[in-house]
């Protein structure tokens, strides 16, 4: 299915000026499909879809939503190396793509790739990448709940709770604009933006399991220029992390040591 409307105003975005779209109803993943495009030389690419088959997360988690209740897509592009993760940029221009439609100060980021909304995970980013000669071919994968889907946890949020009545393609387009905006700024700019963005997620509690710490609780302190997340550990001491997942410690558990 092609918008030629959607399609002209993605082209006027500087960053998207070079990619091609595509809207299907259907298919596996988007990420999967635009990493096959890469291996063929196709780069600048756009795939939104309805429905996702087999959409996933971080740690290979299913990512399932119901036909038409979600925004999902993916982006291909080659990108300069730095420090500062991709996903972590990205989060930034989904949170001020949803600013733009309702500045809520119960929208938060969750390091390193997942959109809150109060204690509940309301959009998640996906970023595969690979590097030849310094230069590196990534897929940025997005994943957005707008509506309430028929079989809907109270573990998920949707931006309808919150009063947003957005269509897909209108909050691609925010997304792909914010997107452009903060692509080339400097690491430093972009971990200052992230903690400015965060906002609630300064105020949380959390259980982290990386490969070498399982369940244990921590209180998020800063964030580092190349993306690393600075920890407040139950010893009291302060440690950096690069990867791992965060768990939400909600205000109705019991907090238990680690």
């Amino acid at each position: 299915m092609i918008n030629n409307d959607l399609v002209r105003k993605i082209n006027k975005i500087d960053f998207f000026k070079k990619h091609k779209f595509k809207h299907v109803k259907e298919t596996g993943s988007t990420n999967d499909d635009l990493k096959s495009e890469i291996q063929f030389g196709s780069n600048h690419r756009i795939l939104m879809t309805d429905f996702q088959t087999g959409g996933r997360g971080q740690y290979h988690r299913k990512w399932m939503a119901d036909p038409n209740t979600s925004l999902l897509f993916s982006f291909s592009s080659p990108f300069i190396i730095t420090e500062f993760p991709l996903s972590l940029k990205t989060g930034i221009a989904v949170k001020k793509a949803i600013n733009q439609l309702n500045r809520n100060n119960d929208f938060w980021l969750k390091w390193p790739n997942d959109i809150f909304y109060f204690e509940n995970k309301v959009g998640g980013i996906l970023v595969e990448s690979q590097t030849v000669k310094n230069q590196m071919n990534s897929v940025v994968g997005i994943g957005v709940n707008l509506k309430k889907p028929g079989d809907w946890s109270e573990e998920t949020s949707f931006l309808q709770q919150a009063g947003i009545i957005v269509s897909a393609e209108q909050l691609l387009l925010g997304i792909l604009e914010e997107f452009s905006g903060i692509a080339q700024i400097s690491d430093f700019k972009a971990a200052e933006l992230w903690k400015e963005e965060a906002g609630r997620f300064w105020q949380q509690n959390f259980f982290l399991s990386n490969e070498t710490q399982t369940r244990q609780k921590i209180r998020p302190l800063n964030l580092n220029p190349d993306g690393s997340l600075v920890v407040s550990m139950p010893d009291g001491a302060r440690k950096a992390i690069k990867n791992g997942s965060l768990t939400l410690i909600k205000k109705n558990q019991i907090s238990v040591g680690s």
